[in-house]
């Protein structure tokens, strides 16, 4: 099973989570909210947990689960820096393989209770993008994916591709410790309407030897609020 959920600041604030974290944090997610130096990295990390606990507790069938509910649920940071799920009193909650992602006051959360599968996120919005990300960081074929599209998709299309190659190198387990060039992502635009996911092909052109998934990436994208959501999945080495 998968869910997904797409939030913003307005609701995190709307319900009281920024005034009062502990409501929804447990002990450990707590403290690593406070360690944090800068106000808007908190809210940013507020936000992934509040919003990552909401849709764990929709796989476990929870649509608005209770506050202390919440707060049993805690999202922490594995060695390598991913978001791993722990349940102190399981609560009947399956294991759970989840990713965050955030960006421009909104965040994107992918979880699956499939533990055969890895998953990667990413968000963007949607907006002008210097020549030198498409010139230095894309393979030929995107880049002519970019030059070909029509100007009012351009902007579209480039943080579409970025976005891809992040969600797919997250589920690599590697992120842009690599290069974007071991990834090529070629979105299918032929059907394209907002709020509708598609399909963007995607190829691992050089897999790290340190990749925690095995060769196949599939993904797939949508536009939501002026944001391209993208999600990857793969199956587990």
């Amino acid at each position: 099973m998968l869910r997904w959920l797409l939030t913003d600041f307005a609701e995190l604030e709307r319900n009281g989570i920024t005034q009062s974290p502990s409501r929804i944090l447990g002990d450990a997610e707590l403290a690593a909210y406070q360690a944090f130096p800068s106000e808007k990295r908190r809210q940013d990390w507020l936000l992934g947990r509040w919003t990552a606990k909401r849709v764990v507790s929709r796989l476990a069938g929870h649509t608005r689960p209770a506050e202390d509910y919440l707060r049993n649920i805690q999202v922490l940071r594995t060695e390598t820096g991913e978001p791993s799920v722990v349940f102190p009193n399981r609560q009947g909650l399956p294991p759970v393989v989840l990713s965050i992602s955030h960006a421009g006051g909104k965040c994107f959360v992918a979880a699956t209770d499939d533990r055969t599968c890895r998953i990667g996120v990413d968000l963007e919005p949607i907006e002008m993008r210097h020549h030198g990300l498409v010139r230095d960081f894309f393979t030929e074929a995107e880049r002519e994916t970019v030059h070909s599209s029509p100007d009012d998709v351009t902007d579209l299309v480039t943080n579409l591709i970025w976005c891809a190659k992040e969600a797919a190198l997250k589920v690599l387990g590697v992120g842009l410790s690599v290069s974007s060039f071991s990834i090529e992502c070629l979105p299918d635009l032929t059907h394209f309407r907002s709020g509708f996911w598609q399909r963007c092909d995607t190829q691992v052109r050089d897999l790290p030897a340190n990749s925690r998934a095995k060769q196949t990436v599939r993904s797939n994208w949508t536009v939501r609020d002026g944001f391209v959501l993208v999600l990857s999945l793969g199956e587990s080495r």
